[in-house]
């Protein structure tokens, strides 16, 4: 008989196993059947996560062109009404040509991208997954929790013609599918605090572009109206 491990040791042991994650298990089912069902389930939840990320996605591109356009309009409008603009019009007229040029590379690659129906596609690849999941777990518990090889053989080549009927989710959507699993499956700690930040990191990346080019042309219009001169040195302009 082994003796009781000290409550302090004990404490101690939680607290390392929770900082480091070590009771996960990503698979929690009983049987091949359940453990099935939870890979779907876990697959749903990706799908779902990606289609999020995409329609994020075709926001920023759609909100960074209409800031480009207004910055487009707003240069033209002040340049008609006469009011002084620290940049001469030489300047003026290359940053009109950019904003021009940069509406028309994001509205290109926008449509060309089809984040809205990429989305929507893989939104529904979700729902058919969860209906599959749904349908299985019927059958399951009508059965006494049990699933004949060769139904479950069936079953498995539907979900593979569900899932390769649409362009796989990434893994930083795999990984918000983690994060937001409970109980067993769950992530604590350390491990949790690693993906956190290697998840919103990677997002963050995917919108740098957008953030960069607007940045420039805030600048740009924050020098031209006088607010700043952080511009002046490269663009060799009166200020």
């Amino acid at each position: 008989m082994q003796p009781t491990p000290h409550p302090l040791v004990h404490a101690a042991q939680r607290l390392w196993g929770w900082l480091m994650s070590s009771h996960t298990s990503p698979h929690t089912g009983n049987n091949p059947t359940e453990r099935f069902i939870e890979s779907m389930k876990t697959t749903a939840s990706a799908r779902f996560a990606a289609s999020v990320r995409l329609r994020y996605k075709s926001k920023a591109y759609f909100i960074t062109s209409t800031i480009f356009s207004l910055g487009l309009i707003l240069i033209a409008l002040l340049q008609l009404t006469g009011i002084p603009l620290k940049f001469n019009n030489q300047v003026l007229t290359a940053m009109t040509a950019f904003l021009a040029v940069s509406v028309l590379v994001y509205s290109v690659t926008a449509g060309t991208a089809h984040h809205e129906v990429r989305a929507e596609q893989l939104n529904e690849c979700g729902d058919r997954i969860k209906k599959l999941v749904r349908s299985i777990e019927r059958e399951y518990n009508a059965g006494g929790n049990q699933l004949a090889s060769d139904k479950q053989a069936v079953y498995e080549h539907e979900y593979h013609l569900i899932i390769t009927d649409t362009e796989p989710h990434h893994r930083n959507d795999f990984r918000r599918t983690l994060l937001d699993m409970k109980g067993p499956a769950g992530v604590t700690g350390l491990v949790r605090l690693i993906e956190l930040t290697q998840y919103y990191f990677l997002r963050f990346i995917e919108h740098i572009p957008h953030l960069a080019l607007l940045s420039i042309e805030i600048v740009f219009m924050s020098d031209m109206l006088g607010y700043s001169a952080m511009l002046k040195p490269l663009l060799n302009a009166p200020i």
